[in-house]
């Protein structure tokens, strides 16, 4: 399956998986931000882009602006990175420090405040936004875009 028919495959599965999260309301910018808001954009190596649902809406970035810092730090620190920052989802809430202290301080990842990056090393970013939030504070259709999008590509993603 191409990247293009994944990515529409996903999108209308997921389209009305809404109503079960809520939107972070406590952040002022995402207040009156509609939860039925979904969007998914890919970017390979090669310079393909593809995007599907309301990628062209803005948003409030919010944590997404760290992935911006941290392509950065990578530049700069190349693997040694990895000595500072960790690569596994937490599963617990966004502003829970307890994952700093079992990872010895190592932050994990998350889909914090309604949007996600990943990346496959060496082929695609991947980008998601969908306000609707669980009860961790992760988005919803986020999380459940990229775990289809790993089992029909095949790979895993970061």
């Amino acid at each position: 399956m191409q990247h293009k028919e994944i990515l529409e495959r996903i999108y209308y599965e997921l389209l009305n998986f809404k109503g079960i999260g809520k939107v972070a309301d406590y952040i002022p910018a995402l207040s009156s931000v509609s939860p039925d808001s979904y969007g998914i954009s890919l970017a390979t190596l090669d310079g393909e882009v593809l995007s599907v649902g309301d990628s062209q809406t803005r948003f409030t970035v919010q944590s997404i602006s760290k992935v911006f810092t941290f392509s950065m730090a990578i530049r700069m620190l190349g693997d040694q990175i990895w000595n500072y920052v960790g690569r596994e989802p937490s599963g617990t809430s966004f502003n829970s420090l307890i994952q700093l202290e079992l990872e010895r301080g190592l932050p994990g990842k998350s889909g914090v405040e309604g949007g996600i990056v990943a990346v496959i090393p060496g082929k695609l970013s991947i980008a998601v936004w969908s306000p609707e939030l669980n009860s961790n504070g992760n988005s919803i259709r986020g999380i459940e875009t990229l775990e289809r999008f790993t089992t029909y590509l095949g790979s895993s993603v970061f």
